[in-house]
C-alpha cells in the first residue's frame, strides 16, 4: 500500500466516523423530542380530565386507551432509536481499529485511546430513563 492509499484510507475512515457520530447525536436528540412529546400528552391528557366537570367511565377510558397507544408507540420507538444508537457505537468501535494511535489520542481529546468509553462498549444509556417516565406519566393518569 502507498502511502497516499493509506492517507485516503484514513481520511474516508475518519470522515465515516464523523458521519456515524452525527448519527449517534442525532438519534439521542430523537430519544429527547420522543419523551419529551409523550410526557407533553399525557400532561394534555391529565388537563383534559381535569377541564371536564365530571368526566364519564367512557371518556376515562377512551383517554386511557389512547394514553396506552401513545405509550406503546413511544416505547417503540425509543427502543428502535436504542438499537440504533447501539449499531453506531458499534461502528464507532471498528472504526476505531482502523485508526492510528496519534487519531485515537486525539479523538480522546487527551485521554487515553485506550479508554473504553470512547468506543461506546461500557456506555450507559437513557433510554431506561425516557422509557420509565413515559411509563409513571401514564400510571399516574390511568
Amino acid at each position: 500500500m502507498t502511502n497516499g492509499s493509506g492517507d485516503q484510507l484514513r481520511s474516508e475512515v475518519l470522515a465515516l466516523h464523523d458521519i456515524v457520530v452525527g448519527d449517534v447525536a442525532f438519534f439521542k436528540s430523537q430519544q429527547w423530542r420522543v419523551t419529551n412529546y409523550a410526557l407533553l400528552l399525557d400532561a394534555a391528557a391529565i388537563a383534559v380530565v381535569r377541564a371536564l366537570p365530571d368526566p364519564s367511565d367512557l371518556e376515562h377510558l377512551v383517554l386511557c386507551l389512547l394514553g396506552a397507544a401513545g405509550l406503546i408507540a413511544g416505547l417503540v420507538v425509543i427502543n428502535e432509536l436504542e438499537a440504533s444508537i447501539r449499531q453506531g457505537r458499534d461502528r464507532m468501535a471498528h472504526l476505531r481499529l482502523l485508526l492510528s494511535k496519534e487519531v485515537l489520542l486525539a479523538l480522546a481529546a487527551g485521554g487515553s485511546e485506550s479508554d473504553p468509553h470512547r468506543d461506546g462498549s461500557e456506555k450507559s444509556s437513557l433510554a431506561w430513563l425516557f422509557r420509565s417516565a413515559m411509563v409513571v406519566a401514564f400510571f399516574k393518569r390511568c
